[in-house]
């Protein structure tokens, strides 16, 4: 877990300086998180590496980052965590 937030939180403020070179970067440790992380982490890495390719240009990664079959099934399997968690705390 740890190396899976190392990547998403370098990657974030990488992405928030928004220099192409830093876009890029990004992009790379957006990429590192999918393969390291989670599923609700796969879901997050997929929507980050999606809006880096956008602000990149670079629209057709960024449409598959975005709705790929793995995107959307990281969406669905941290959907039912998230209400299973919610279902065992009420």
């Amino acid at each position: 877990m740890g190396e899976a937030l190392a990547c998403n939180s370098i990657g974030v403020a990488c992405q928030l300086i928004g220099s192409p070179s830093k876009l890029s970067e990004a992009a790379h440790y957006h990429t590192q998180h999918l393969a390291v992380a989670d599923v609700p982490g796969k879901f997050i890495a997929h929507c980050n590496l999606g809006l880096c390719m956008q602000s990149l240009g670079r629209l057709p990664e960024a449409q598959t980052a975005l709705l790929s079959k793995d995107a959307e099934k990281a969406r669905k399997e941290a959907e039912e965590r998230a209400a299973e968690e919610a279902r065992e705390q009420a």
